[in-house]
């Protein structure tokens, strides 16, 4: 998932700077939307890391 956010980063890069597709503030909103959500993912990733999953077991009579 990281890759095809870079890779949508750098289409959105190449959209603004070399074909002129996107203004300024298109091109500002979709970098921050994909930034955002990939630190979302990170801190997801750490949290589970952090407090592992636990189960529970119930056995039912």
């Amino acid at each position: 998932m990281s890759w095809l956010i870079a890779g949508a980063l750098l289409a959105g890069e190449i959209l603004f700077q070399f074909i002129g597709y996107l203004s300024l503030t298109a091109f500002e909103i979709l970098a921050f939307m994909l930034a955002f959500t990939w630190l979302v993912m990170l801190f997801e990733r750490l949290n589970d890391y952090l407090e592992p999953i636990q189960t529970y077991n119930y056995i039912v009579k």
